[in-house]
This record gives C-alpha cells, sequence and structure tokens, in this order.
C-alpha cells in the first residue's frame, strides 16, 4: 500500500545495514533495530518487484469458450449455497497446475473462482433434500474438472463495484463453472502446512458460532468475529 520507487528502498536496506554494522559494538539494541527495519525494508523491496500475478492473458485465450480440463488444488474452502429450483451450488477458489485442451496440455498457475453446481436429491419420504453428496472442498485438496472459463467483468454503471479489480487483488485470473458430478478429488496435498492450520482454526471457529448461535445471529457474528460473509443473506446484509 505504501509504493516507493524500488531504488529508495535499495538505498534505505544499504543505509540501515551500514548504520546497524557501524552500532554493533557500541549500542546492541540499536543494531537491532536497525537490522529488523532493514529486513522490512528488504520485504517491502521484494513485495514491489515481484512478478505481478496472472490477469488472465495466459489462461483465458486457452479455453476459448469451449471447456477445458482443469487440475489444481484448492487455496479457499469451499461455501455452499442453496439455490432456486433445487440446485446446490458451491464457490471455492483453485490454483490451476494444468490445462489439458483439446490433444494439449499447458502447465498454467492462475487462480480461478470455480462455482460447482449439484441438484437436490429426493430422499425416502418423495421431499428434496439438500445435495448431501456434494463433497465440501478444503484448502490443499486436489483437483481435475472441465469447467468453461471466463473473465471477470464489471457493470458499466459509474461508480459501480470494480469486480474484477477485487478478484485480482486475490490472484483471481478467471471465473469458471463445472458440475459437481465432474469433479474428480485427486489424491496427494498441495499447499503450506502454516496456512493449512490457520484454514482449519477458522473453520473449527466457524463450526463453534454455528453451534452457538442461531442462523441468522451465527451469520452476523461470523462476519463480525471472522470477516466471514458467506452466510450473510441480502436482507441481513
Amino acid at each position: 500500500f505504501a509504493w516507493r520507487p524500488a531504488i529508495w528502498w535499495l538505498v534505505v536496506i544499504v543505509f540501515f545495514g551500514m548504520f546497524g554494522t557501524w552500532f554493533t559494538r557500541r549500542r546492541e539494541w540499536a543494531a537491532f533495530a536497525l537490522g529488523l527495519a532493514a529486513i522490512c525494508a528488504a520485504g517491502a523491496l521484494a513485495i514491489q518487484v515481484r512478478s505481478p500475478a496472472d490477469t488472465g492473458s495466459t489462461l483465458l485465450p486457452l479455453g476459448d469458450g469451449e471447456k477445458v480440463l482443469v487440475t489444481g488444488h484448492v487455496t479457499t474452502d469451499g461455501t455452499v449455497l442453496q439455490e432456486g429450483h433445487g440446485e446446490t451450488r458451491q464457490t471455492l477458489d483453485v490454483e490451476t497446475e494444468n490445462l489439458a485442451v483439446e490433444n494439449r496440455t499447458v502447465s498454467v498457475r492462475s487462480g480461478l473462482r470455480i462455482g460447482i453446481y449439484g441438484k437436490e436429491s429426493a430422499g425416502e419420504s418423495g421431499e428434496d433434500t439438500p445435495a448431501a453428496s456434494m463433497h465440501i472442498f478444503q484448502y490443499g485438496e486436489r483437483l481435475r474438472f472441465p469447467a468453461k472459463l471466463y473473465a471477470p467483468r464489471n457493470f458499466r454503471n459509474p461508480g459501480a463495484f470494480d469486480y474484477a479489480g477485487f478478484l485480482a487483488d486475490k490472484g483471481i485470473a478467471a471465473l469458471g463453472s463445472a458440475k459437481a458430478a465432474e469433479v474428480e478429488l485427486l489424491p496427494g496435498f498441495a499447499g503450506r502446512r502454516t496456512e493449512l492450520w490457520r484454514v482449519r482454526i477458522r473453520r473449527s471457529l466457524t463450526r463453534k458460532i454455528q453451534a452457538l448461535w442461531s442462523t441468522e445471529q451465527a451469520a452476523l457474528v461470523g462476519a463480525i468475529l471472522l470477516g466471514d460473509e458467506s452466510f450473510l443473506g441480502r436482507s441481513l446484509k
């Protein structure tokens, strides 16, 4: 958020390092503080000079409106929403590993936001029940599924929410949809173990909140405490 020319960060790192070295035998606390400051500046430099996330220039032309076979892993746990007409939808974020198009496979690492759709099934009583058979996908799970990919678009209204920019900040280059019956769960885990533990703690807190409060209250408490707006209905928002 505090953008500065890369050369500024480089100069700051050099000066902090020099003065930190000079203070090593005089004032250890000052040398330690300057060392930490140099590390922070190095982090800011690394963030600023890193390669930009794939904005879809590589990803989207591969599909060209046709279905592509996506292999990737989950980066954000799935959220299940009840749709109308006996349909259940699960939304999750996926980082691609490769895409199979016609007779070729291309290695592409980019973010996707996928909507997985499943039909409600009739129970023994004859009444429709939610698609309980739909697996709730979790962080690190590897998937393979056919999907149509398309670019996020904004409304043309002046001052409207920049949805495409919002997704780009999260590393999401394209949107897609798939049928629950066509999603294949692959063996193995992909991701960082530290992030896995963070996701598990957040998941546990969400379940506890849902157990302690009624549906609407739990949705509100989850949004306030965890920033999770996935269970907030339009009227509650």
